[in-house]
C-alpha cells in the first residue's frame, strides 16, 4: 500500500487541476494504522499529540474509507455531483489513500475524475445575484450555491444564464 500511495501521490501532482502540498507523512502513518480497528486507532490517537487537523483526517479516513470505496466501486452510475458530494469533505490526504487502497478501477477512476474535473468548479453566480431575487441574506445563499453547483457539475448548466435560470427556479421552489 505504500508504493501505491506514492504512486497515488505522483499521479496528484502531475495530473490534478487544483494541488496543494500533502501531508506526506500523514498519509504514511494513515497507512500503518490501515489495519487497526477503530478503538484501537482511538488507543493510538490519544497517546499521541498531532499537529493541526491531522487526528481529524485520521480519524475521517478510519470511519469513512470503507464505505466511499464501496458506493465509488459500485455499479450503480453515479453523477459528477454525487462523486463530488463524497470526497470534497474529505481531505486530499484521505481520498488519496482511498485511491491507494481500493482494487477498485472504477472507484480509482471516479477518484481521478473528482481531482481532474470536479474539484474547484466554481458557479459564476454570486450572492449578489441571489439578493436581486429578494432572498434576505443568511444560510440559504449557500444551500442555493451548493445546489446550482451540483447542477453545473452535472453538465446541465452551461453558461451563467442558465445558472440564473436555475437558481430562479431553486428560490421559486424553496418559497
Amino acid at each position: 500500500m505504500f508504493a501505491q500511495m506514492r504512486k497515488c501521490a505522483r499521479w496528484y501532482y502531475s495530473n490534478a487541476a487544483r494541488t496543494r502540498k500533502l501531508t506526506t507523512w500523514l498519509m504514511n502513518f494513515m497507512v500503518m494504522l490501515d489495519n487497526l480497528g477503530a478503538d484501537q486507532v482511538e488507543e493510538v490517537l490519544a497517546k499521541f499529540v498531532f499537529p493541526g487537523s491531522a487526528s481529524v483526517r485520521i480519524r475521517s479516513y478510519k470511519m469513512k474509507e470503507k464505505a466511499v470505496i464501496r458506493k465509488l466501486a459500485g455499479s450503480k452510475r453515479l453523477p459528477p455531483s454525487e462523486v463530488y458530494k463524497l470526497l470534497e469533505p474529505l481531505s486530499h490526504e484521505v481520498t488519496l489513500c482511498m485511491m491507494a487502497k481500493t482494487g477498485s478501477s472504477k472507484a480509482k477512476r471516479r477518484i481521478r475524475k473528482f481531482f481532474t474535473a470536479y474539484n474547484g468548479v466554481q458557479v459564476k453566480i454570486k450572492g449578489e445575484d441571489i439578493r436581486k431575487e429578494g432572498v434576505i441574506p443568511g444560510p440559504r445563499y449557500k444551500e442555493i450555491l451548493r445546489q446550482v453547483l451540483y447542477e453545473k457539475l452535472d453538465g446541465k448548466l452551461p453558461d451563467k444564464r442558465a445558472e440564473v435560470a436555475y437558481m430562479r427556479k431553486v428560490i421559486k421552489e424553496s418559497r
